[in-house]
């Protein structure tokens, strides 16, 4: 089978687009469909991708007739056969996500639809990785800077003949070492902007973001770290400009060596790729989330409760029940402290 692809809306059957037009435009909790209502827009983008998948799929099977409503399509075999398939091109983590998402967009197009099955197969779909996996990959914060300080420290030198390969690896250093001290979820961390989610405020920098930019539907308002200050201003100063060239004039911070921003996607292979040639194990950007709340567990319990402020979690209990510090700005510091000592500690050890 080919690569999937996926679908344009524009290319949906007519009764698939009817559908989901109404579903989006949903506004009242009793309208049909109301629960697309409550999404957030990447929420929707996301649904929006993995229907077109689906449908795509269904066509080049030729399983897809105008004639019948969308939740019609997926018999048992059918469903077996779609997720099969997915088995086989993309991941575990992805492969869940798409049968989750199929649901969800039946369940915004036809909610009285009968959807036990697809129900069932998220249920049965093996969870992508285990705890003990998990932790098997985990890095000290202070180690996964100092990775980031070494890719940096290489660019300066100049290690790759390319001007702008040494710029991509000042920023893949830069994103690691923020990442290690201020780790956001990957599409915040991607989407940055200058002058609008990293603001410079008389001598140091902040990081915003609004509500409905974040996943927990709450105001993020946290310090730049200050010991990757200078590092930033050289990114923007130096490194930055030769990523743009004379093509690039928008203010997204993060640029390939394209032209041009850098996906989510782009940017979880990229910091992957890095701790996986360091470390022997990938450690993508949500499993720096991971690093950070494990760490302050198990070396600073006492401020444990600052995991959940760090990671933009809405309660403590979702930081794997570790207490609630009154403002991240006290949990960022706390976090600083926490990682300066620990890098003292290594470097101590290695003399």
């Amino acid at each position: 089978m080919a690569a999937f692809s996926a679908m344009p809306y524009e290319s949906w059957p007519a009764i698939d687009r009817a559908l989901w037009f109404e579903a989006m435009s949903a506004s009242e909790l009793l309208d049909s469909g109301a629960i697309a209502a409550t999404w957030r827009d990447a929420t929707r983008a996301t649904v929006t991708e993995s229907y077109g998948y689906a449908v795509d799929w269904l066509l080049k099977r030729g399983l897809l007739r105008s004639d019948e409503r969308p939740a019609q399509r997926w018999s048992k075999p059918v469903l077996a056969d779609y997720i099969a398939a997915l088995k086989k091109h993309v991941s575990a983590v992805t492969t869940k996500q798409r049968v989750l998402n199929l649901e969800r967009a039946l369940a915004a197009m036809e909610p009285e639809s009968d959807r036990s099955l697809l129900r069932l197969a998220v249920r049965r779909l093996e969870s992508p990785v285990s705890h003990a996996q998990k932790r098997e990959r985990l890095q000290e914060p202070a180690a996964l800077e100092a990775l980031g300080r070494t890719l940096m420290d290489a660019a300066r030198r100049g290690e790759v003949v390319s001007r702008r390969k040494n710029a991509v690896m000042f920023r893949e250093g830069l994103q690691i070492a923020l990442l290690a001290r201020r780790p956001l979820r990957k599409g915040n961390f991607a989407s940055i902007e200058i002058g609008n989610h990293l603001v410079s405020e008389r001598e140091t920098w902040r990081l915003r973001f609004a509500a409905d930019e974040m996943k927990n539907n709450q105001d993020l308002n946290i310090l730049f770290p200050v010991e990757l200050k200078g590092d930033l201003e050289e990114y923007l100063e130096v490194y930055r400009p030769l990523l743009a060239g004379s093509v690039y004039r928008g203010v997204r911070l993060w640029l390939t060596y394209r032209y041009s921003p850098q996906s989510p996607h782009a940017l979880q292979l990229s910091i992957s790729n890095r701790t996986k040639q360091a470390f022997g194990k990938p450690i993508n950007p949500h499993l720096f989330r991971d690093c950070a709340a494990t760490s302050i567990a198990i070396d600073d319990p006492e401020h444990v409760r600052v995991a959940a402020l760090v990671l933009g979690h809405r309660s403590f209990a979702t930081t794997q029940r570790h207490y609630n510090l009154s403002r991240t700005i006290d949990a960022s510091r706390t976090v600083n402290a926490f990682i300066e000592g620990a890098t003292k500690r290594a470097r101590r050890s290695s003399q």
